[in-house]
């Protein structure tokens, strides 16, 4: 299993929590989201908690993914959402503010 981050101290506290929980095949690795430092097709499965939402270009990042999946690889993606209801008028009808 790889944990990417680009911040060294969030790879501190993977490598912490990783021996913590006993799990010998966590590899932290530095790498930016928008540039992942691994070969086309390497990864089976791609998940993302909250990091898709705080990177500026989605597509960037979604392509990314694609191609460091191996063919029939999974991307699961975790993020932030939220109801029509709770955003504001000036942000639903901006389809650009409303994606960012």
């Amino acid at each position: 299993m790889i944990a990417l981050d680009f911040l060294p101290e969030m790879l501190e506290r993977t490598k912490t929590a990783a021996a913590e929980a006993g799990l010998a095949n966590v590899g932290p690795l530095e790498g930016d989201i928008e540039a992942i430092p691994l070969a086309d097709g390497s990864v089976d499965h791609v998940i993302s908690n909250g990091v898709i939402n705080l990177a500026p270009r989605k597509a960037r990042v979604l392509a990314e993914c694609a191609r460091v999946l191996r063919p029939g690889g999974k991307l699961t993606v975790a993020d932030l959402t939220v109801a029509e209801e709770e955003l504001p008028p000036e942000i639903l009808t901006h389809p650009a503010t409303w994606a960012g």
